[in-house]
């Protein structure tokens, strides 16, 4: 479902399993096209259990994420810089409360700047994430840190991702798993 925003306290705070969530660039340039382009198409995609949100006022509500406590840490407003979408299990005020909050939920960061600049288009890695949101154990693998599911489910992120300490907010030892998962790629 897609879902335009004002303000970062105004995106409802219950009744999905996932949330995406993009960090716009204030003006229009190649990625922000792009952004345009599948919007509505990914909110489709993404199903009902999934709300996919942007800004009414791109820069407006970029600036209410960035105010969130969370971002208060530097490390984590350098990974949302714009253009970025943030992918939550937990709503977004849940999963931007404090700076504790990315470090242990469930909070993926991608640099779409990054993406497109690599694959010239945000196309595959949206289809690649709609996939992966839709499949039922979507979660449950990156909760149970099974490294069979994690290949099957998220095995798509070697191609978007480099792996770092912290990655998405979770811990080193989710790190080694999906660095031994993806070594075998």
């Amino acid at each position: 479902m897609s879902y335009i925003a004002s303000h970062l306290a105004t995106v409802p705070s219950s009744g999905f399993t996932w949330y995406l969530i993009f960090i716009e660039c204030p003006f229009v340039d190649d990625v922000q096209k792009e952004m345009d382009a599948h919007f509505h198409r990914l909110g489709q995609e993404a199903g009902t259990d999934a709300l996919v949100v942007r800004g009414y006022r791109g820069s407006q509500f970029t600036t209410s994420v960035y105010e969130a406590p969370a971002f208060s840490d530097e490390r984590w407003r350098a990974r949302a810089k714009f253009p970025s979408l943030i992918v939550s299990s937990v709503p977004p005020q849940q999963a931007l409360a404090n700076t504790g909050a990315l470090d242990s939920g469930k909070v993926m960061i991608f640099n779409l700047r990054e993406i497109y600049d690599e694959k010239k288009s945000l196309a595959g890695f949206l289809a690649d994430l709609v996939a992966a949101l839709t499949k039922e154990n979507a979660l449950a693998a990156l909760e149970d840190l099974d490294p069979g599911k994690l290949e099957r489910g998220w095995g798509w992120l070697s191609k978007y991702m480099k792996m770092e300490p912290g990655f998405f907010g979770f811990n080193v030892k989710l790190d080694k798993v999906l660095k031994d998962v993806f070594s075998k790629m």
